[in-house]
Protein backbone atom coordinates (compact mmCIF):
# COMPACT_ATOMS: atom_id res chain seq x y z
CA UNK A 1 0.00 0.00 0.00
CA UNK A 2 1.45 3.05 -0.67
CA UNK A 3 2.26 5.92 1.53
CA UNK A 4 -0.63 8.62 1.72
CA UNK A 5 0.47 12.38 1.90
CA UNK A 6 3.75 13.21 1.18
CA UNK A 7 6.39 13.10 -1.84
CA UNK A 8 7.19 9.88 -3.46
CA UNK A 9 11.05 8.95 -2.83
CA UNK A 10 11.37 8.00 -6.47
CA UNK A 11 10.62 9.86 -9.62
CA UNK A 12 9.44 9.29 -12.88
CA UNK A 13 11.15 8.75 -16.40
CA UNK A 14 8.69 8.32 -19.19
CA UNK A 15 9.65 7.14 -22.63
CA UNK A 16 8.79 8.86 -25.69
CA UNK A 17 5.23 8.86 -26.33
CA UNK A 18 4.28 7.25 -23.11
CA UNK A 19 2.84 9.49 -21.36
CA UNK A 20 0.53 11.38 -24.18
CA UNK A 21 -0.45 7.55 -24.43
CA UNK A 22 -1.53 7.33 -21.15
CA UNK A 23 -3.54 10.79 -21.24
CA UNK A 24 -5.84 9.13 -24.16
CA UNK A 25 -7.22 6.30 -21.90
CA UNK A 26 -10.56 6.57 -19.77
CA UNK A 27 -10.07 7.76 -16.14
CA UNK A 28 -10.37 4.46 -14.72
CA UNK A 29 -7.65 2.86 -17.11
CA UNK A 30 -5.67 6.04 -15.81
CA UNK A 31 -6.22 5.87 -12.38
CA UNK A 32 -5.22 2.33 -12.16
CA UNK A 33 -2.16 2.94 -14.35
CA UNK A 34 -0.90 5.91 -12.32
CA UNK A 35 -1.94 4.31 -9.14
CA UNK A 36 0.21 1.27 -9.84
CA UNK A 37 3.38 3.53 -10.64
CA UNK A 38 2.93 5.78 -7.80
CA UNK A 39 2.92 2.34 -5.71
CA UNK A 40 6.41 1.44 -7.19
CA UNK A 41 7.56 5.22 -6.68
CA UNK A 42 6.94 4.43 -2.96
CA UNK A 43 9.14 1.04 -3.24
CA UNK A 44 6.09 -1.29 -3.41
CA UNK A 45 4.49 -3.41 -5.77
CA UNK A 46 0.62 -3.05 -6.46
CA UNK A 47 -1.98 -5.51 -6.56
CA UNK A 48 -2.35 -4.33 -10.22
CA UNK A 49 1.19 -5.15 -11.36
CA UNK A 50 3.51 -8.61 -12.04
CA UNK A 51 6.52 -9.14 -12.77
CA UNK A 52 7.56 -10.06 -16.41
CA UNK A 53 9.16 -13.99 -17.40
CA UNK A 54 12.76 -13.43 -18.40
CA UNK A 55 14.50 -12.07 -20.22
CA UNK A 56 12.76 -9.04 -18.38
CA UNK A 57 11.96 -10.32 -15.28
CA UNK A 58 13.49 -6.97 -13.60
CA UNK A 59 10.57 -5.15 -15.79
CA UNK A 60 6.82 -5.01 -14.27
CA UNK A 61 3.93 -5.30 -16.33
CA UNK A 62 0.16 -3.27 -15.07
CA UNK A 63 -2.51 -4.68 -16.66
CA UNK A 64 -6.09 -3.20 -16.75
CA UNK A 65 -9.31 -5.24 -18.38
CA UNK A 66 -11.33 -3.54 -20.68
CA UNK A 67 -13.89 -4.24 -23.57
CA UNK A 68 -12.52 -6.46 -25.94
CA UNK A 69 -8.45 -4.96 -24.94
CA UNK A 70 -6.03 -5.07 -22.31
CA UNK A 71 -4.73 -1.85 -20.99
CA UNK A 72 -0.83 -2.48 -20.51
CA UNK A 73 1.91 0.00 -19.03
CA UNK A 74 5.59 -1.82 -18.25
CA UNK A 75 7.74 -0.11 -16.04
CA UNK A 76 11.51 -0.49 -14.72
CA UNK A 77 12.13 0.80 -11.21
CA UNK A 78 16.08 1.62 -11.25
CA UNK A 79 18.87 -0.07 -8.96
CA UNK A 80 19.44 2.76 -6.97
CA UNK A 81 17.09 3.53 -4.06
CA UNK A 82 16.97 6.91 -5.02
CA UNK A 83 16.45 6.29 -8.59
CA UNK A 84 13.63 7.00 -10.77
CA UNK A 85 10.98 4.49 -11.87
CA UNK A 86 11.20 4.24 -15.93
CA UNK A 87 7.96 3.87 -17.56
CA UNK A 88 8.93 1.78 -20.64
CA UNK A 89 5.48 1.29 -22.59
CA UNK A 90 1.96 2.21 -22.38
CA UNK A 91 -0.23 0.36 -25.40
CA UNK A 92 -3.10 -1.73 -25.38
CA UNK A 93 -3.46 -5.38 -25.93
CA UNK A 94 -6.21 -6.41 -28.41
CA UNK A 95 -6.40 -10.36 -28.13
CA UNK A 96 -5.23 -11.11 -31.68
CA UNK A 97 -2.73 -13.69 -30.72
CA UNK A 98 -3.38 -15.39 -27.17
CA UNK A 99 -2.26 -13.72 -23.98
CA UNK A 100 1.72 -13.06 -25.44
CA UNK A 101 2.98 -9.49 -25.77
CA UNK A 102 3.34 -9.20 -29.52
CA UNK A 103 7.45 -9.49 -30.37
CA UNK A 104 7.69 -6.03 -31.67
CA UNK A 105 6.25 -4.56 -28.72
CA UNK A 106 8.60 -6.90 -26.94
CA UNK A 107 11.78 -5.52 -29.02
CA UNK A 108 10.64 -1.74 -27.83
CA UNK A 109 10.44 -2.86 -24.37
CA UNK A 110 14.16 -4.76 -24.43
CA UNK A 111 15.33 -2.09 -26.32
CA UNK A 112 14.20 1.47 -23.91
CA UNK A 113 15.28 -1.03 -20.74
CA UNK A 114 18.50 -1.47 -22.28
CA UNK A 115 18.99 2.43 -22.67
CA UNK A 116 18.19 2.89 -18.85
CA UNK A 117 20.63 0.80 -18.04
CA UNK A 118 22.99 2.44 -19.60
CA UNK A 119 22.29 5.79 -18.37
CA UNK A 120 21.65 4.23 -14.90
CA UNK A 121 24.80 3.18 -15.06
CA UNK A 122 26.83 6.14 -16.48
Amino acid sequence: MAKSGGVPKRGVVWAPGTEKELRGYSKRVRTVIGRAIEVAQWGQTDTHAKAMKAPLREVFDIVVDGDKVTYRAVYYTTKNVDGPVAVLDIFIKKSTSGIATPKPILDRIKSRLKRIKEIENE
